[in-house]
């Protein structure tokens, strides 16, 4: 027994030509319709639940999961010329079906393999794939796309691995700075914000922060930022040197600013 699970409308808009060839133009004569969607209908056999004896896993992220499970889909068409096929469909369509229908590890069968866009989504996915086709040149097609997807693949872990080896060799030219920034972040009220401003200024270690009076830093991080500093920088800079919360310091300097002030008066 075959059911019905629903349809999905393939929304090609995106990528449909803005000129008409058909029919009559700006006349009620014989307008014809430009089709830009397709129908993409989902069957399934004997019942609506698959069952998972191997306890394979499902590899469809919460986005996927929201975004696939809604009837429309929208994404833009394949060129025919960039993939030699004269009706190749993307490998988004068979990506997002296999993701929402099938587990890790599981076969993929596509009867009308084509241009091998799904064999393609298949090697994306972890899944295993089975394609024919009647036309041998379309086998052929399929076989060389899907060795450039892989070769691609290949490429980019290798350059992947290359990227990160410089990532680890600079990681660990800097350690010493990582270590003070560890150090730098014992100190009270200093937060990751005003520690990374800190260390364009040249302050890596307690010691450093130390030594250096709180208006010069707060100087210097004027000359950096190129803006104003605001007042509870400073306060967060004294209570650190002080080993207070900053709000402490904060009542200390107002106390201290409006008995100046009433002293004026």
């Amino acid at each position: 027994m075959v059911y019905v699970r629903g349809e999905i409308i393939w929304d090609k808009g995106s990528s449909a030509s803005p000129s008409t060839a058909w029919g009559t133009w700006l006349r009620a004569n014989n307008p014809v319709l430009r089709d830009i969607h397709e129908y993409i209908l989902v069957f399934c056999k004997d019942t609506f639940t698959r069952h998972n004896p191997c306890r394979r896993k499902s590899t469809i992220s919460r986005e996927e999961f929201l975004k696939y499970t809604k009837s429309v889909w929208l994404f833009a068409a394949e060129r025919a010329n960039k993939v030699g096929h004269p009706a190749p469909f993307p490998t988004e369509l068979p990506y997002r079906l296999i993701q929402l229908y099938t587990f890790e590890g599981e076969v993929v069968l596509d009867p009308f393999v084509g241009s091998g866009s799904t064999c393609i989504a298949a090697c994306k996915t972890n899944r295993k794939y089975v394609g024919y086709d009647i036309d041998e040149k379309y086998c052929k097609l399929a076989e060389r796309r899907i060795a450039e997807y892989l070769q691609q693949q290949i490429d980019l872990f290798h350059n992947n691995i290359f990227v990160a080896d410089r990532v680890n060799r600079q990681f660990e030219n800097q350690a010493s700075v990582s270590d003070a920034s560890q150090a730098l972040r014992s100190l009270r009220n200093i937060g990751p914000k005003l520690e990374a401003e800190l260390h364009q200024i040249g302050i890596h270690t307690v010691e450093d922060f130390m030594k250096s009076e709180h208006t010069e830093l707060y100087r210097k991080l004027e000359t950096t930022l190129g803006h104003h500093v605001d007042r509870l920088t400073l306060y967060r800079l004294e209570g650190a040197r002080l080993d207070v919360p900053w709000h402490e310091c904060k009542r200390l300097f107002g106390d201290e600013r409006a008995s100046k002030k009433s002293k004026r008066k």
